[in-house]
This record gives structure tokens, sequence and C-alpha cells, in this order.
């Protein structure tokens, strides 16, 4: 098993650190190769290939700012051996490669504007690449994915419109090599893959019909690719992962207990999967997200206690995982979000100081993971969402002053992420929130639910205001007058 392979099942495992010595080893040797062989074009990719291994674990560690200068050294060498070799369509794609790497890494640093530019370069390659070779489904598969990157964009941007027709693209191409090899196994999952994503921009749109036809013609797909081959994990995960987005819609539907039929098959198989597997952190971690699919329709339902009682297994589960891979930040902020849902329900429960000690952990991982990781707009994000819980706590506590003390340090945050990155519907959005949070803690209520409308009909003049906040702006015209 060669380094990379080995750091490849390390990755899988959630050994994070262990995968990064591997890769950073790998590395070592490919560079002195290629110090000991400039003309080789093999031997620079080989360090391009290191790179961004070394990268991905990077993202994975919530190291963004290391992620991205990886990718962006493994593309500058990308790009020198395309040049040197313009006929070369690997070349042209391994481009194309690297500028996806990079466009993800700007999302999750908030950074929309410059993750679309690197999207839509590899677009264009990749779209000459098909061109030239109309034959080869590997290019027409690389366009779809292409285009899915450049929806899951616009979607962060709130233009729905604009997101919907790249995924009915992508769909459109997967759906034909779907057709044109039925016994493909990763053309139909492909195809299942596209469905889950319009169903997800339906979703966005109000449009829960339509996300629930999406989603079950991939779950048909899915539950066929898992019969078909019984002992794939992957596709048994598949099938999971398709009944969690159908109990979902049918949540958003009022259709409670088919949705808890949904999350319970899907946790059923979770749990045979973590069994059948017990050394992989992904199986464990699918077994706490189900659960807390469980915790969150039990919550909706009534039945607190058994919702507290999912969200304490899950909790369970991810805090093994963040002692056993410390030097994750998935597995700490999976850890933040159990904290909140505990928190959450014991405010249900009225147990107010219950709640605001576990907010207030929550808060400090996620102040951790924030100082860790300053170009991570999540991070921050995240930051100012626990804020957001503590502050509530502490209005019905009586605490006026500590609450405002709360929910002006997270419109901080939010003013600063929301200067950072304009187009992000999502943090105007977010604005809107503390805005109205801010009228519950300060006396001058009036000019917070004005600050409030007036982000709002921007959003809805600029078309950005998503279908299902279209309530926001006749009620904020109401608490204006009022």
């Amino acid at each position: 098993m060669s380094l990379d392979e080995l750091g490849d099942v390390l990755v899988q495992s959630g050994d994070l650190a262990g995968a990064r010595k591997r890769f950073a080893e790998s590395l070592e040797i490919r560079e002195s190769l290629a110090r000991a062989n400039p003309s080789s074009a093999r031997a620079q990719r080989d360090v391009s290939v290191s790179l961004e291994k070394l990268g991905g674990v990077l993202v994975k560690s919530g190291d963004l700012a290391g992620a991205r200068t990886r990718f962006a050294e493994s593309l500058e060498i990308a790009r020198s051996l395309a040049r040197a070799n313009p006929s070369s369509a690997q070349a042209q794609r391994d481009v194309s490669i690297y500028l996806e790497k990079l466009g993800d890494v700007l999302v999750k640093s908030g950074d929309l504007a410059g993750a679309r530019k690197r999207f839509a370069e590899s677009l264009e390659i990749r779209e000459s690449l098909a061109r030239a070779n109309p034959s080869s489904a590997e290019a027409q598969r690389d366009v779809s994915i292409s285009l899915e990157r450049l929806g899951d964009v616009l979607v962060k941007s709130g233009d729905l419109a604009g997101a919907r027709t790249r995924f009915a693209e992508s769909l459109e191409i997967r759906e034909s090599l779907a057709r044109a090899n039925p016994s493909s196994a990763e053309a139909q999952r492909d195809a299942s893959i596209s469905l889950d994503k319009l169903g997800d921009v339906l979703v966005r749109s109000g449009g829960l019909a339509g996300a629930r036809t999406r989603f079950a013609e991939s779950l048909e797909i899915r539950e066929s690719l898992a019969r078909a081959n019984p002992s794939s994990a992957e596709a048994q995960r598949d099938v999971s992962v398709s009944l969690n987005k159908l109990g979902a819609v049918l949540v958003q539907s009022g259709d409670l207990a088919g949705a808890r039929t949904r999350f319970a098959e899907s946790l059923e198989i979770a749990k045979s999967l973590a069994r059948a597997n017990p050394s992989s952190a992904e199986a464990q971690r699918d077994v706490s997200i189900s659960l807390n699919k469980l915790g969150d329709v039990l919550v909706q339902s009534g039945d607190v206690a058994g919702a507290r009682t999912r969200f304490a297994e899950s909790l369970e589960i991810r805090e093994s995982l963040a002692r056993a891979n410390p030097s994750s930040a998935e597995a700490q902020r999976d850890v933040s979000i159990s904290l909140d849902n505990l928190g959450d329900v014991l405010v249900q429960s009225g147990d107010l100081v219950g709640a605001q000690s576990r907010f207030a952990e929550s808060l400090e991982i996620d102040r951790g993971l924030a100082r860790a990781n300053p170009s991570s707009a999540e991070a921050q994000r995240d930051v100012s969402v626990s804020l957001d819980r503590l502050g509530d706590v502490l209005v019905q506590s009586g605490d006026v002053a500590g609450a405002r003390t709360r929910f002006a340090e997270s419109l901080e945050i939010r003013e600063s992420l929301a200067r950072a990155n304009p187009s992000s519907a999502q943090a105007q959005r977010d604005l809107i929130v503390s805005y109205a949070k801010m009228t519950a803690a300060t006396p001058d209520a009036k000019s917070w639910w004005r600050k409030a409308l007036e982000t709002a009909r921007q959003l809805d003049r600029t078309g950005r205001l998503a279908p299902a906040d279209a309530w926001m702006v006749p009620e904020l015209e109401r608490r204006v007058a009022k």
C-alpha cells in the first residue's frame, strides 16, 4: 500500500493527523523526484496530486488558509503543465479539478464571488473538452459536476432560479449518461444526486410537492442499486441519505408520522453500517445525524423526553469521535450542534439553567474553531448563532442586559460577514434575524425593525428573498407601523 493509499484509509477512519503525516511524506518524496527530474511532466503532476491530498485533509481539519495555499500551488503546477502541453486533455482536466478545489475552499471561506469565478472557469474548460470529445462519458460527467458546483454557489447567493437551471442542466446530462449505460452504477447514482440537488432547491423555493417527487425518484434509484449490490456500504448509505431527505420534506409538509418512519428506517441502516465497520468515523457520524433527525421530529410531535434521549445519544457519539480525532474541525463542530440541540430541548422543558450551560459549552467550542480558522465564514457564523441562543435564554431568564451583550456581539459578527460577502443571501438574512433579536433587548425597538425591513426589501428587490421567507416583508412592515 502506497503512502497516499494509506493516507486515504486514515481519512476514512477519521485519523486526520495520521493522514496528513502520510501525505506530507509522499509529497516530500515526490518533490525530491521532481527536483531531480524537472523535465518530467509525470513527476510534476505527482507533486500536484500530493498537494491536493494535503489540502483535502486541511479542509477537514478546518485549516482553510492552509488548504487554499496547497490547492493554489497544485493549480499553478497544473496550469504550467497544461501550457506546456495544450493538446493534452488530461492536463486541461487537471486544471479544472484544482480550480474546483479552490472554489470549494472559497465557498467555505464565504467568498462566493471568488468561488463562482473558479467554478465558471472550470466549467468553460470542461465544456471545451466535452465538445472536443462528445463520445467521452467522463467529459460529459465533468460538465455536470461543474454545473452543480455553480448551482450550489447560486443557492448560497439567493439565486434559486439560476441554481435550479444549473441543476436541471446537470440532471439532463446525467440522465442521458444513465440511459446510454444502464449497467453503470455510477451513472445511475449520479442521476440520483442531481435529483437530490433539484429537490433541495425546490424545498428552498417552497415547492415541497415537487421536492418530494424528486427525492422519491432518487430513493427509487438508490434502493435499486442497493438491492443489486447488498455488500456495498456506499449504496446502503445513499438509501439512508434519501430517507432523511424525504423525512425532512414530510416534516415541512406536516406529516410528522411519515417523517418519523423515514428517519427511523434511515437510522436502522446507519446503525447496521456502523456495526459492520466500527472503525469508520463517517459511519458513526451518520448514526448521530439520524438520531438528530429523529430528535427533531419528536420535538415537533411534542415528545420532548424522547427527543432529549435521541439528542443525548447523538452527543455521546460525537464527543467520542471528537476525542478520537481532536484535529477534526468537523468533529468538534458536530459536538457543538448536538449541545445546541440538547439546549433547545431543555428550553422547551423549562430548564433554562441547563439550557444556558449547554449553549455556553457550544459557544466555547465555536469560538475555538473560529480562532483556529479566522478565514472560515461558517466558523464565524456559528459563533453568532450560539450567541443568539444564549441571548434568547437570558431574555427568558429576565437578564435583558446580558442578552443585549450577546445579541450585539452576534450582530457585529454578522455585519462583518455581510460586508465581506455582499452576494450572500444567507449573510443578509442573518442580519434580519439579528436586528429582530435586538428589538427584545434594547429600548429603541422600532429602529431595529426598520433596519430589518430595509434589508428584507433589498433582498426582495434583487430577487434573493427565498419564497419561504416572503412573509418577512409584510410582517416587518406591520412591526414598523405598530
